[in-house]
């Protein structure tokens, strides 16, 4: 009943707001940014804004949240935060010149349904192997960024009109390989998915087996979790030898990536971003069969340049033997070109050159 009426709400809204859109005069300099269904800071939108604050000061940036700790963080900062289908929000929303996501509109409004007087434009959030809701989507996008001149070739959108823009994402910019920590460090980050979980947790026995592995060369092993998976339930009775990374909606995975020295992940889109630093990457995959749960874009086994394993006992054995060669050299470098048409961390500046900005 609740769901029924919060519907019959959202149409009155659109139809009272529908001769506001046809009438309204749109800002020149106000910029609305929001990502991940209001509940993070820390993908393409997060960068894109952060360049518009430091380079476009002339324009007006406004970031839309539902978290009340990304509220507060950029509140505290002095920066024009407001929180999702506020008034203020919707206002600035309905004025705007351009409006960021990276998943889908709700990223900056749940309320709103028309989109033929909003100029939004898709960052998206990775180059991906699979299928996803933007091949389906049916969201009226102006522009659609891509890192890759491949995306020119599929289809990325339900509708023709939607433009791509060769841009590389944003995200990237901040990838420079400058370590912080001195000391050697594996990373894990599955990726998450309703449709087949990914998540490859270590046995007792492999357990111990990294706990010699940290000690004998002082390595150090962190894990990122998806926000929906909490680390109280999936290490449960579980003694574990991998720190978790931060689930704060605010915590910056990219500056992070660039003190990883090896990657290990499955078919997760952070693998193509990651190929910039050009390090190792290990694929950690336990059953091959999820192919017949997610539509892919491509075959997975010929564009991941690694070795492809299924449990921690052999990841350790991957890691050993790029201790002494690396064998995938040339084949990350060619992936990469393929799938990063940039690598001059100038992507924030790119789109907003393709805006004319």
């Amino acid at each position: 009943m609740k769901k029924i009426i919060e519907n019959i709400f959202i149409i009155i809204f659109n139809i009272a707001i529908y001769p506001f859109l046809i009438l309204s005069l749109k800002s020149k300099n106000t910029l609305v940014f929001g990502e991940r269904l209001g509940q993070t800071y820390k993908d393409n939108s997060r960068f894109l804004y952060e360049y518009a604050l430091k380079n476009k000061i002339n324009y007006k940036c406004i970031w839309i949240t539902e978290s009340k700790k990304i509220y507060l963080k950029l509140k505290k900062r002095n920066e024009h935060v407001f929180y999702r289908d506020s008034l203020p929000a919707l206002y600035y929303i309905l004025i705007s010149k351009y409006i960021f996501i990276t998943v889908d509109f709700k990223d900056v409004s749940k309320k709103i349904k028309l989109f033929n007087r909003l100029n939004i434009i898709q960052l998206w959030h990775g180059t991906q192997l699979k299928k996803s809701i933007i091949d389906t989507g049916k969201e009226n996008y102006k522009y659609h960024t891509i890192a890759s001149k491949e995306f020119f070739k599929y289809k990325t959108s339900f509708s023709p009109k939607i433009k791509k823009i060769l841009t590389g994402y944003p995200r990237n910019d901040v990838l420079n390989g400058k370590k912080k920590d001195k000391k050697f460090s594996i990373a894990y980050f599955p990726t998450y998915t309703k449709q087949f979980n990914f998540l490859v947790l270590p046995s007792k026995i492999e357990n111990l087996k990294i706990l010699e592995f940290k000690e004998k060369y002082n390595y150090s092993f962190f894990i990122s979790l998806h926000p929906t998976q909490k680390s109280s339930n999936i290490f449960k009775n579980k003694k574990n030898c991998i720190k978790i990374l931060s689930s704060d909606p605010t915590f910056n995975t990219y500056e992070f990536l660039n003190n990883v020295d090896i990657l290990i992940t499955d078919i997760s889109s952070l693998c193509f971003d990651y190929l910039l630093l050009n390090k190792p990457i290990i694929f950690m995959i336990k059953d091959n069969k999820f192919t017949s749960k997610i539509p892919m874009r491509f075959d997975y086994k010929q564009v991941l340049p690694g070795p492809i394993v299924s449990s921690w006992e052999e990841a350790l054995i991957e890691i050993k033997k790029f201790q002494n060669n690396d064998q995938y050299i040339k084949k990350r470098k060619n992936i990469s070109k393929r799938f990063n048409y940039f690598n001059d961390s100038q992507n924030s500046k790119r789109v907003f050159q393709k805006l004319k900005i």
